[in-house]
């Protein structure tokens, strides 16, 4: 007799716990949209005994939180490897430090900041904050950038004492608003000189981080940064485009017609300069290649920025008419 009714009560204590969960679940579901979680694959990881903790484990899953539950609040870092789980646009790039970036034509990468879009390039690690410390941050880069134009320097390419560098860092940074400025994270920015033309990005990740930092705010893309941002194409693979010397990137045109960060009708500063002449620096051609620029020329200029780790997504689906809305 103590058997079964051990066994009754067992069986009650699952019905309950299946119906909180059920309930749990149901509300989650309710507030969120499908794309923006898979939720056979959400559920079968579940291992939460009460509502509210299954509403938080949910919440580590997914960017709204279920009217009248308080999720946790989790970096962004997180949040973007999250997304990545069931992205293919958002991938773990070849790179030694396995940063995760969006690629393709148009993936919903969009985000409100400084009541402006931006996009996500990536979640990037070992991010030198100082000589000695890193951080895995995640960076973003202003959409437009047909509004922002400028010449490189008067005199010389170096980035560290360069005119563009100066007024991203002063002017530029002074006009976006007081929430904003607090996202940013200073970061002890990596800056180089390069020989030749004729390289691949594996080559040029490395060779446009070694020689300089400067703690700044702003920045400018890398060229790698353009070129890992490129996925497969019909005629062309994504290792394609890796693989071919970057200033021939338009040889293969799918590497710029499946690349969000291409736009035929820019040529945009990039952060690497000429080391064996003092006038030019690189920068992305509207034709899809990276070139040597003669640096009195005036460019168009994509800000960079780099989020603090307390940044999170507030609400969005990460599309151009519902960007990723951020908060601290």
């Amino acid at each position: 007799m103590k058997k079964i009714l051990k066994i009754k009560k067992n069986l009650f204590i699952i019905f309950v716990l299946i119906l909180f969960l059920g309930t749990a679940v149901t509300l989650a579901q309710d507030a969120v949209k499908a794309e923006d979680v898979d939720y056979n694959n959400t559920l079968s990881k579940l291992s939460s005994t009460t509502v509210q903790d299954a509403i938080d484990e949910l919440s580590k899953r997914v960017v709204t939180c279920p009217k009248g539950y308080k999720c946790t609040k989790k970096q962004i870092s997180n949040q973007i490897t999250e997304i990545s789980y069931n992205n293919k646009n958002l991938i773990v790039d070849e790179t030694s430090d396995k940063n995760i970036r969006y690629i393709g034509n148009n993936p919903d990468n969009y985000v409100s900041f400084n009541n402006e879009l931006w996009r996500i390039v990536g979640l990037f690690n070992n991010v030198n904050i100082s000589s000695n410390e890193v951080e895995n941050l995640v960076k973003i880069v202003k959409d437009d950038s047909n509004e922002t134009k400028l010449i490189w320097d008067n005199n010389l390419n170096d980035w560290l004492n360069s005119n563009i560098e100066n007024e991203l860092n002063t002017t530029y940074l002074n006009t976006l608003d007081e929430q904003s400025q607090n996202m940013i994270k200073q970061v002890s920015n990596k800056v180089s000189s390069y020989t030749s033309q004729s390289y691949s990005a594996s080559e040029i990740y490395v060779s446009e981080r070694i020689n300089k930092t400067k703690d700044e705010k702003v920045s400018i893309l890398y060229p790698s940064d353009y070129v890992y941002a490129a996925s497969d194409g019909q005629t062309n693979t994504r290792d394609d485009c890796l693989n071919i010397s970057v200033n021939k990137l338009s040889e293969k045109s799918e590497c710029k017609a499946n690349n969000w960060l291409y736009n035929s009708n820019e040529n945009t500063w990039l952060n690497l300069y000429d080391s064996q002449s003092k006038d030019k620096a690189y920068y992305l051609s509207s034709e899809g290649n990276i070139e040597l620029g003669i640096i009195t020329e005036l460019k168009s200029v994509k800000p960079v920025v780099y989020l603090t780790t307390d940044v999170y997504i507030k609400s969005g689906t990460g599309t151009k008419t519902n960007p990723y809305i951020l908060s601290l």
